[in-house]
């Protein structure tokens, strides 16, 4: 039996876990929203969660969209118009219709989700991973496994993974071997 002293513990370089698969760097503490959940109660989980997106499942734990800040707010410049008019309009009037905000925050997760939903399997290497933002330009994807959502990948997740690699230079077109985003 050896015995170790403070000092030399203190000594001993710290084990980075290794991240290689998305199921690797997966945020695993899933927050969901069910079908039929209120665009009201969607924007309060996000706030109170500090998160920006939420899946949505359906009774039988199934992915069936995903629904973040921008499918509250409006994502294209139409959607970001007639939303800004609307909100225009309530500041104008000096009275909120309250009516109309009320109709607005009461509809259903589903009518405001984005479905189908782009996954990736926890097996997936992290190139593919990047790969998946870069071309879908997506900020998070669901991770599966057997058909189920398992957890959450996101961006940060992904520059956290990078952070803990120094890689190589090795294909043409490619950043040390991660995948080129062309924003033309």
């Amino acid at each position: 039996m050896t015995n170790e002293s403070s000092s030399a513990k203190a000594k001993q370089p710290e084990v980075t876990p290794s991240l290689e698969t998305a199921g690797d760097l997966m945020t695993t503490a899933i927050v969901s929203v069910s079908i039929g959940t209120s665009v009201r109660d969607v924007a309060r989980l996000l706030l109170e969660k500090r998160i920006s997106a939420v899946p949505v499942l359906g009774a039988d734990q199934k992915l069936l969209g995903m629904v973040s800040e921008g499918d509250l707010v409006g994502r294209t410049d139409v959607d970001r118009v007639a939303r800004r008019d609307w909100w225009l309009t309530l500041l104008v009037d000096g009275r909120p219709a309250v009516d109309s905000l009320n109709a607005l925050v009461a509809r259903p997760v589903e009518q405001v989700m984005r479905a189908p939903v782009m996954t990736i399997e926890a097996k997936a290497p992290l190139h593919e991973i990047a790969e998946m933002f870069c071309v879908y330009d997506v900020k998070r994807l669901p991770v599966m496994r057997g058909g189920r959502i398992v957890g959450i990948v996101s961006r940060s997740d992904l520059v956290r993974a990078m952070a803990t690699k120094v890689p190589s230079p090795e294909a043409k077109g490619s950043l040390g071997g991660w995948p080129a985003c062309s924003r033309g």
